[in-house]
Order: structure tokens, then C-alpha cells, then sequence
């Protein structure tokens, strides 16, 4: 069940975002003489992780993530200051950044919360990514474990 939730991570969320197109997946195949797998769902993902330069992607994903929560925590709290209970009102940026690494590592100290509804949504949205990308971190172990 989690091996079919990563392969559809894969597929519909991080290979659009980062240009793997099937047409493009077969080409590499073909330069690189590796066999594709054919899923229900297109190329699997061990193709897609064994890309030159995946992993890198991946991170840097994963670190754009981060930065985009932390903008818009930053920003929401800038426009009204009662969205977030638990914030230096001198240093706020810095707080927001690292309420943005808490919930992304998913720790939640409970230092700095959400007030509102909208930042309880983006919190749950960022905790969503977080899940994905441990779940992807798991699987580029495991594929990358069966490969040696």
C-alpha cells in the first residue's frame, strides 16, 4: 500500500514538477540501456530515481517546500500579527522560518502555533508534503539499497 502511495507521488506530483515525461524517461532509458519497467501508472519509479541527478532535484524540492511555507507564514503573519501565537514581534521572519523547519520535520515543539484557519491550512498542507517527502526519502533508500 505505501510502495503504490510512493509510486503515485512519483508519477502525478514530482515528475510533472520536474520535466520527466515518459517520452523523455524512454529516451534516457535508451541512451543509458537500462530496461523500463512498465507500470499501470507509466514508468516506475526506481527509473525514475536511478535519473542522473534525481536525488539533487529531489532536495531541492524538498528545500523550495520549506522556503515557500515560511514566505507565506512570514507574509500572513507581516499582514496581521494575531494568525500566529508564540512570536517574537522583533524577529518574526526568523520565527516563521523556523516554525516552516519544525512542521516540515514534522517535530512541532508547540513553541509557535497557527490561531486561524487559514494558517491551519497551509500547516496542514506543508505537513502533507513533509509525509510525501519522507515517504520518497524511504523509497530512494530502499531502491538505491537494492541496488548495490
Amino acid at each position: 500500500m505505501i510502495a503504490n502511495f510512493v509510486e503515485l507521488s512519483y508519477m502525478y506530483l514530482y515528475s510533472p514538477v520536474l520535466g520527466y515525461s515518459r517520452a523523455h524517461m524512454e529516451e534516457e532509458a535508451i541512451r543509458k540501456e537500462i530496461k523500463i519497467v512498465p507500470t499501470k501508472f507509466g514508468i516506475s519509479s526506481a527509473e525514475i530515481i536511478r535519473k542522473r541527478g534525481f536525488i539533487k532535484d529531489y532536495f531541492l524540492l524538498l528545500f523550495l517546500i520549506y522556503i515557500s511555507f515560511g514566505g507565506l507564514y512570514t507574509g500572513i503573519y507581516h499582514i496581521d500579527n494575531t494568525q500566529f501565537n508564540g512570536v517574537c514581534k522583533g524577529t518574526y521572519w526568523l520565527d516563521m522560518f523556523y516554525f516552516s523547519a519544525v512542521t516540515m520535520a514534522t517535530v512541532g515543539f508547540g513553541d509557535i502555533s497557527p490561531a486561524d484557519w487559514i494558517p491551519k491550512l497551509l500547516v496542514t498542507l506543508q505537513i502533507i508534503f513533509s509525509f510525501l517527502g519522507i515517504f520518497g526519502i524511504i523509497s530512494i533508500i530502499s531502491i538505491k539499497g537494492n541496488e548495490t
